[in-house]
């Protein structure tokens, strides 16, 4: 690989920070908003020849708008395979990668298609840059020097991977993988470095150059843009109801993302949000959560963090297992609320949302089960120190906080309940964890008495709990526990016995 005495990244800031300058930077709060379904099937490709916008979906081909995506028609006519994972615009002609089909190219803005190049193969993306059409395949990159019909291999560095994406800026390449993140290239295609600090998503579905920022719309981890200042990528998803954003498109003035519910999203153009850096997911193998990865790595071991684990009270409960539910009640109270906007936080936070059906502790549904698959899929997919998992909640999900480390004592250094008890039946000798808990004094919803019967059954174990009692504090202590920075002292030198 040779990037002449630069880095990767540092190739990746001199043609971001220009762009910077002469266009400038949204800095507001404003959100993704839903523009309408162009077709059936996932929206996996998105691309604009002046006003006119089209759509690639898995299962309906190719839909076109002439008037900014609110409505959508059919433009698939020639198309022998309708599953369109790319799209891209190259001298006035439309061409279209395919999942198994190869590429098709249209003459006439999508109202026929001519036969494939690259038959049988699976294009994921497409991009026409310095006079050549280049294709993303589950072989490498490709290139065509006559617009789609004939093509020949483009790269040596990427020719065992699955490119998902490509974008190019100032004669640089960009590449999004199947699972390898995202990688630079400044010969063309024959040499790739690595650009994927901070990508805790190593599925990149897409990728824009778009009002100075280079973005990324992954698999599971929402919008993400890599800063030009600390050459790592940050989220930049809100109002996204899922995470999988597998097309994005620049406009003069917003962008567009198509996600795999079949609806495309627009967003102002360069919109970096100052204050909303919580990503929900949605997961419908066991809670849907909030996200929270940190900007200050003062914390990382060995390229790994700690993971607080919240758990939320019972006004924040909401839909039901496998479906949808509205995670901005999660926000509402404890370290959610005072997490959007603080970028001086230092741990992985997750912030599950237990379904209205239930509560943490219940038996009715399996928490056991729904907790042990969120925590082996976030430890799959983030950077998280194994030995540094701190589980904490507020009332309900205090109680929670008690019942997950009896229950599952191999999974936690230490926990730190709030306005909690226990329940009779729960042996207390199982807990392994250092154990800070917290309660009011005058709390009437979870009397003193009970948080005060679990401290002593976890002394008698030998645990030697730490409790902190507000004398002149109700059953709202959890307020002023998660503004203590000594708690946070506490949970990071926190380590597994």
């Amino acid at each position: 690989m040779r990037l002449g005495r630069l880095t990767a990244i540092h190739k990746v800031r001199q043609v971001i920070a220009p762009l910077l300058i002469a266009t400038g930077v949204w800095t507001t709060n404003a959100q993704w908003q839903d523009m309408g379904v162009p077709g059936s099937g996932g929206v996996y490709a998105l691309c604009a020849m002046g006003d006119t916008l089209f759509a690639g979906s898995s299962a309906g081909g190719v839909g076109v708008s002439t008037d900014r995506g609110m409505s959508w028609l059919p433009a698939s006519t020639g198309l022998t395979t309708v599953n369109v994972r790319a799209l891209a615009t190259h001298n006035g002609t439309l061409l279209a990668g395919t999942l198994g089909g190869g590429v098709f190219v249209s003459t006439d803005r999508g109202a026929s298609w001519g036969p494939p190049g690259l038959g049988g193969r699976f294009v994921q993306a497409l991009l026409s840059a310095g006079g050549k059409v280049f294709a993303g395949t589950d072989n490498g990159v490709f290139q065509s020097t006559d617009g789609g019909t004939m093509w020949s291999k483009a790269d040596s560095g990427l020719a065992d991977l699955t490119i998902t994406a490509l974008a190019s800026s100032s004669g640089h390449l960009f590449a999004g993988t199947s699972d390898q993140g995202v990688f630079a290239s400044d010969d063309g295609g024959l040499h790739w470095q690595p650009i994927s600090a901070g990508l805790y998503t190593p599925t990149v579905l897409s990728l824009l150059l778009s009002g100075g920022l280079l973005y990324a719309g992954t698999m599971g981890g929402g919008v993400v843009s890599l800063s030009d200042t600390s050459g790592r990528w940050s989220f930049q998803t809100s109002g996204i109801p899922g995470a999988n954003v597998n097309a994005l498109l620049g406009l003069e003035t917003e962008m567009l993302a198509g996600t795999n519910s079949g609806t495309v999203y627009s967003a102002p153009v360069g919109w970096r949000p100052s204050d909303v850096i919580q990503q929900e997911i949605r997961d419908p193998d066991s809670y849907n959560y909030l996200l929270f990865m940190p900007r200050n790595r003062s914390e990382e071991r060995d390229g790994k963090l700690p993971l607080i684990l919240f758990l939320h009270g019972i006004d924040a409960l909401d839909g039901e297992v496998g479906g949808y539910s509205d995670l901005s009640k999660v926000k509402k109270e404890g370290l959610p609320k005072i997490l959007d906007g603080n970028n001086d936080f230092a741990a992985i936070v997750v912030s599950p949302q237990c379904p209205a059906e239930t509560e943490w502790y219940y038996t009715n549904v399996d928490n056991l089960r729904l907790m042990d698959r969120l925590l082996d899929s976030v430890i799959q997919r983030y950077p998280v120190d194994t030995n540094r998992i701190i589980i904490t909640g507020l009332s309900m999900g205090g109680i929670g906080s008690y019942y997950f480390a009896i229950h599952r004592p191999a999974r936690f250094a230490a926990i730190a309940p709030i306005a909690a008890r226990g329940e009779p039946d729960w042996d207390e000798c199982a807990v392994l964890d250092s154990v800070w808990a917290f309660h009011g004094a005058l709390d009437q919803t979870v009397p003193l008495s009970g948080g005060q019967a679990v401290i002593d059954s976890l002394e008698a174990c030998g645990v030697n709990p730490r409790f902190t009692v507000y004398p002149n504090v109700g059953h709202d202590c959890w307020t002023i526990t998660y503004a203590r920075p000594d708690l946070y002292e506490w949970m990071y030198r926190q380590r597994k016995h």
